[in-house]
């Protein structure tokens, strides 16, 4: 992206993790999508909320709704110490420029039940408005890596679309299919979801949640399968909080994170801590470093006042 130049420690920072040793990285659970800590504490509820660079992971459409000019690098971990789940996301969605376009790099060690293994997406999303203007469709072509325990790596592509429909000045609506069709990966299957985000013009605060879609009409399935959170930024501060709750199955964890943005050098530092409810020993901690093209495009938009 032009004029996007991280800092000499934020570079350092890519380099350390890029190159350590994946002997010494921990798994994630599955359920964690390690694509930035902002999404990551409110639950994970992402799939209608274009302000903020998750939405090219979740869903498409958001890419012509955005208005982010911004790079983004996430490590994600049981222990800080021992990253073995990353994120690479870059943003150019400016109607100020008329460009749009989103690149997506996720590498997420996973451990599921007894069995361990790593994947490698790269995600281009692309987006077309109808003529109405307000229900964008996208569509993301995945290139995708997997390797189970010590076999050897497998490759394939995928693609997941979505819709983005702006209600209201403050409210959005997303739905978005993931893996929808595409190579027989093991560790892929097909999801959808349907989420809403509302973000108050006149108090400091932003509300997202979606639901599991996929069985629409069972309500013993939607109650097992959503993610919800909120955002609160107080006028003036240089602080956002964040918290949330996501229910998969018979799991269920909170996500709590706090995000600070440095108006003199257009960077957002964000951190968020997640644990499940059940046992509270399966942990999480995601760190994110983004510079934006100037503070009106930070991450999290309108969420900061």
């Amino acid at each position: 992206m032009k004029g996007i130049q991280p800092t000499p420690v934020a570079w350092a920072l890519i380099i350390i993790f890029l190159a350590a040793d994946a002997a010494f990285a921990l798994p994630l659970c599955d359920r964690f999508p390690p694509v930035n800590a902002s999404i990551a504490g409110t639950g994970f509820a992402g799939v209608a909320l274009p302000d903020d660079p998750a939405i090219i992971y979740w869903n498409p459409a958001g890419l012509a709704v955005a208005d982010l000019m911004s790079a983004s690098f996430t490590v994600a971990a049981p222990r800080l110490e021992s990253p073995g789940s990353w994120a690479f996301l870059v943003v150019n969605s400016s109607s100020v420029q008329n460009t749009r376009f989103g690149l997506a790099m996720v590498r997420h060690s996973v451990e599921l039940d007894t069995l361990s293994y790593r994947t490698f997406q790269i995600i281009t999303p692309l987006t077309y408005g109808f003529k109405s203007g307000a229900v964008p469709f996208g569509v993301s072509l995945k290139f995708i890596s997997e390797r189970f325990e010590d076999g050897s790596w497998h490759s394939g592509m995928s693609f997941d679309t979505g819709l983005l429909w702006t209600a209201t000045s403050d409210l959005t609506l997303g739905y978005s299919t993931r893996n929808l069709t595409g190579s027989n990966l093991l560790g892929f299957s097909s999801e959808s979801w349907f989420g809403g985000a509302w973000r108050g013009a006149q108090i400091p605060v932003t509300l997202s949640g979606q639901i599991r879609a996929d069985r629409p009409f069972d309500p013993d399935w939607l109650s097992r399968h959503f993610n919800y959170g909120l955002r609160v930024s107080p006028p003036g501060s240089i602080y956002m909080l964040s918290g949330g709750y996501a229910r998969s199955e018979d799991d269920s964890w909170l996500t709590a994170g706090v995000s600070s943005r440095n108006i003199n050098n257009n960077t957002v530092i964000e951190y968020t801590f997640s644990v499940n409810t059940t046992g509270w020993d399966d942990q999480a901690h995601f760190l994110t470093y983004s510079y934006s093209m100037s503070p009106a495009m930070f991450p999290g938009g309108k969420g900061w006042r």
